[in-house]
Order: structure tokens, then C-alpha cells, then sequence
């Protein structure tokens, strides 16, 4: 268990080669690899299952996840210290996509926000963290039960 997730209840469920993996990851954006890779984060917990039922969505038997694509997306779209200051928003950083687990686990706020653009519906945690709010959006890939990152941002 890592010790940045000794506060979630469910931090058992957390992949325990979640850093490392998401470690590779990173490494693969940096060498401009195209291969894609996934990285499971964990199952999701009853709070969300609950959330989901209040939604109309069955999400039982789901788990997180992220994959390359999502992180490329959001540190090419949201990790620029100018234009997200532009924006009113700090940028992500790796460090931002290692807090995931806390993100997910012990969410502020959840939505059952809409349809992203290609049309899958999303999931959005808000969390208050020391250094502001992070905004963390997964898709629903109802095919495989998963839940994966679509985009991330912060505001101060």
C-alpha cells in the first residue's frame, strides 16, 4: 500500500503497482510511443456503486482505470502552466495523475455529467486537495466494466 493512500478505506483494493505503472506510462509518452497501455487502479467502492444506482446506472462489478490515451490528453490539454493560467487553472503535473486513488476513492463530489465527445457517458469527481480542486472525469466503457480517465484539470 502506498502512503500517499493510507486515508482511503479501500485502499486494499488499490493496485499496488499502481506508481510503477503509471511510472511506464509516463516514460512511454515521453519516448512519443503510440502503443497504448492501461493501468488498473482498482474495483470501485459502494459509494459509487450507490451513486450510480441514484443515476440509473449499474456500475457493479466496475473498476477504475487509466490508460495512455487519457493521460497524453490531459497533460497535453491541461499540463501548460501559461495556458491553463489563461484559463484560472493550474496545470496537471505526473504528480496530479499519482493522486488519482485519492481523487476516486474519497471524492468531494460526484456527477453523472453527460456524454463526452464521442459519446460515452462520464463521471466526474471533484476534490478539494492542499494545493486546489482537482476535477477528475472518467468514461463509462460499459463493455469491459470500466471506468477510465478522460481528462483532469485543476482550478486554485
Amino acid at each position: 500500500m502506498f502512503p500517499a493512500h493510507a486515508g482511503i478505506e479501500n485502499a486494499n483494493n488499490i493496485n499496488p503497482e499502481f506508481e510503477k505503472e503509471i511510472d511506464e506510462i509516463f516514460e512511454k509518452i515521453i519516448s512519443g510511443s503510440n502503443e497504448n497501455k492501461k493501468v488498473e487502479i482498482g474495483q470501485i467502492d459502494d459509494r459509487l456503486i450507490q451513486e450510480g444506482k441514484n443515476n440509473n446506472f449499474d456500475l457493479d462489478g466496475y473498476k477504475h482505470n487509466i490508460d495512455i490515451y487519457g493521460v497524453r490528453h490531459t497533460l497535453k490539454n491541461h499540463g501548460n502552466e501559461i495556458s491553463e493560467a489563461k484559463r484560472g487553472q493550474v496545470a496537471v503535473t505526473s504528480k496530479d495523475i499519482k493522486k488519482i486513488p485519492d481523487i476516486i476513492y474519497s471524492y468531494d463530489k460526484v456527477e453523472f455529467s453527460g456524454k463526452n465527445k464521442i459519446g460515452r457517458e462520464t463521471i466526474t469527481f471533484t476534490k478539494k486537495m492542499n494545493d486546489g480542486t482537482t476535477i477528475y472525469i472518467e468514461e463509462i466503457r460499459s463493455g469491459n466494466k470500466e471506468l477510465t480517465l478522460n481528462s483532469m484539470r485543476k482550478r486554485k
